[in-house]
């Protein structure tokens, strides 16, 4: 009738659905939903896509992590080694070179043959002290280098992590609202009724 179609005309007008939406987290408040509810909405949702990029880039950066910590700690036990046969090293010289020392002057002749063997083993002892010194040095660069390595990896994992963190942040802040409107096809009207209450002196007849 005309007076139900004036009231689907007048609903259709002015009355409208206010939700809240995050559109990066793809969530709309419902109907009923307090601004605080979908608030808590959002917050636990950026958390669980926080947690999964986060899952992704650790997943990303394992094996080369692991990797390069495993490269570490050989290198470390490689340099220990080198340590130990440098000491050695280190000993078996003083004890030559003392030993060519004593020799010359306690033996009769100062160039004799024996003092000469043990003066050439004494200079080869050297030499070979020399070379394991370098190899220490060398094992210990060794580390350093694949530290810095593992270093800069975990930096540059730290800083992907951190910037995830920021973007999913700066996504689930960004809360808008939408204002839906009624379609007249959707307005259904069962009945328009008039009803008229009695009232007298201010108060209801009743």
């Amino acid at each position: 009738d005309a007076w139900g179609k004036k009231l689907v005309d007048a609903v259709f007008r002015t009355q409208t659905l206010e939700l809240r939406r995050c559109t990066a987290l793809k969530l709309v408040s419902l109907p009923t939903e307090s601004q605080g509810e979908f608030a808590a909405r959002v917050a636990f949702g950026a958390h669980e896509l926080r947690d999964e990029r986060v899952d992704k880039l650790r997943a990303r950066y394992a094996p080369k992590l692991t990797a390069l910590q495993d490269r570490v700690r050989r290198a470390q036990q490689a340099a220990e080694v080198q340590k130990n046969q440098a000491s050695e090293s280190t000993l078996g010289t003083a004890l030559s070179v003392g030993s060519a020392i004593f020799g010359a002057f306690l033996g009769r002749k100062a160039l004799s043959a024996t003092n000469i063997s043990r003066a050439s083993t004494a200079v080869k002892s050297v030499g070979r002290g020399m070379k394991e010194s370098a190899d220490v040095t060398r094992a210990q660069e060794n580390i350093d280098a694949l530290r810095t390595q593992l270093a800069d990896v975990q930096a540059e994992f730290e800083g992907e992590t951190q910037s995830v963190k920021a973007e999913i942040d700066a996504l689930s802040s960004d809360i808008s609202t939408v204002e839906l409107k009624p379609k007249k096809s959707d307005i259904q009207t069962k009945a328009v009724v008039l009803v008229w209450a009695p009232w007298a002196s201010g108060a209801k007849a009743w």
